[in-house]
C-alpha cells in the first residue's frame, strides 16, 4: 500500500465517521421528536375524554 493509498483509505474512513455522527444526532433528534408528539397525543386524548365524560354526582356529606 502507497502513502496515497493510505491517505486516501484514512480520508475515506474519516467520511464514514462523519457520516455515522451525523445520522446518529438525526436519529436523536428524530427520536426526541416522536417521543414530544407521543406526549402530546397523549394529553389531547386524555384531554379529549375529559370533556367527554359526565362529571360524578356530587356525594352525599352526610355522616353515619
Amino acid at each position: 500500500m502507497t502513502v496515497s493509498d493510505s491517505n486516501g483509505a484514512a480520508a475515506f474512513i474519516q467520511g464514514l465517521r462523519l457520516q455515522r455522527q451525523q445520522i446518529q444526532a438525526w436519529a436523536r433528534k428524530r427520536l426526541q421528536e416522536l417521543e414530544s408528539a407521543k406526549l402530546r397525543d397523549t394529553a389531547q386524548a386524555a384531554m379529549a375524554e375529559a370533556a367527554t365524560t359526565e362529571p360524578a354526582a356530587p356525594r352525599s356529606r352526610k355522616r353515619l
